[in-house]
């Protein structure tokens, strides 16, 4: 598969981190891409039976062990919120163009795929569909931007609390430069990405850490969002 813009950045990100070669690099995320199929439902399904087996020695008994326990699914979770970027069209056209599938094979995979979504739909609800296409769909996070730009009259101030991979504060301040954007959570790899992605677009951001010594760090503001 080809590299979309943001697995691009993060493949930039790991060739800086790890003095690597870019081509090296992003051959190796493409291989591990390919097997765990980031996109697809078996994917997610394996971050569930991940999260309990590290449950045997870092239960959630307490913040300090939930944070411990952080750093073993960090790293999945990241590929899981990169992948909520790829196109319905680019998954499409990849499957098409990939060889190695025969139109048997193909005609299959789509039977199955289509059964396992018309199982989905009648499971969840109409609001439930909404929600996750609203979290999920980049051009969403756009267009929810834009929308709290329009709403105020002065320099936005975001605090960004579990900020994750950050889309709409990094949308809000790709459309407003003076925006000050506050990103808070915990401390490992996809944050230090997030931190990466602000910086190579010049968004004015500032990086709240938290980690198990630190996990109320003391902030000079207090907003409701």
């Amino acid at each position: 598969m080809n590299l979309i813009q943001i697995e691009k950045e993060f493949v930039e990100f790991l060739s800086k981190i790890k003095n690597r070669n870019y081509d090296e690099v992003a051959k190796i995320y493409n291989l591990t891409k390919n097997r765990f199929k980031f996109f697809s439902q078996e994917y997610r399904e394996l971050l569930v039976k991940i999260y309990s087996l590290n449950r045997v020695i870092y239960d959630e008994i307490d913040e300090k062990h939930l944070i411990e326990s952080y750093k073993f699914h960090n790293l999945s979770h990241l590929f899981r919120y990169i992948s909520y970027s790829y196109s319905d069209d680019y998954l499409i056209q990849e499957l098409i163009l990939k060889k190695s599938i025969h139109l048997k094979n193909f005609l299959m995979m789509i039977k199955h795929e289509f059964g396992k979504l018309m199982r989905n739909l009648l499971k969840s609800n109409e609001m439930r569909k909404r929600i996750h296409n609203r979290l999920t769909n980049p051009l969403e996070h756009k267009i929810i931007a834009e929308n709290i730009i329009k709403s105020i009259n002065k320099k936005p101030i975001v605090v960004d609390y579990g900020c994750g991979m950050a889309y709409t504060s990094f949308e809000i301040g790709k459309l407003e430069k003076k925006a000050k954007i506050y990103l808070i959570d915990i401390d490992f790899l996809m944050l230090n990405f997030v931190e990466y992605r602000f910086n190579k677009y010049g968004i004015n951001a500032e990086v709240i850490r938290i980690n198990k010594n630190n996990i109320y760090p003391k902030c000079q503001f207090i907003i409701f969002v």
